[in-house]
């Protein structure tokens, strides 16, 4: 059985276009998720939930930034995270249209 990569991993649920499975059975392609599709769901849901968080820093290095929130993260800086509120956001704005085809906000403390 094959494992995931541990270098230049990079998922494909966030890729533009992947449908993403509601937890009332609807599908809705990643682009178009509301907060109101992940407020609405997670209660749904017996494996998603909505851990919501404050950005408090965010300290850019090469190909990685490092996110604080309640406790710090270290994603690829083009890795998107929802911000309720707003839509998807990213460390780089840029990586991420080129690498998932996502429009994404710049993420912001």
């Amino acid at each position: 059985m094959g494992k995931l990569p541990t270098k230049n991993y990079i998922p494909s649920h966030f890729m533009k276009g992947t449908l993403i499975q509601m937890a009332n059975g609807r599908l809705k392609k990643v682009e178009d998720l509301s907060s109101d599709d992940f407020l609405l769901s997670a209660p749904l849901s017996r494996v998603f939930n909505i851990d919501t968080s404050v950005v408090v820093e965010i300290a850019k290095a090469s190909t990685l930034a490092r996110v604080t929130f309640a406790a710090t993260i270290e994603p690829q800086l083009e890795l998107p995270f929802f911000v309720l509120g707003k839509g998807w956001s990213s460390c780089d704005p840029h990586r991420t249209q080129a690498t998932y085809g996502l429009e994404v906000q710049q993420l912001k403390v």
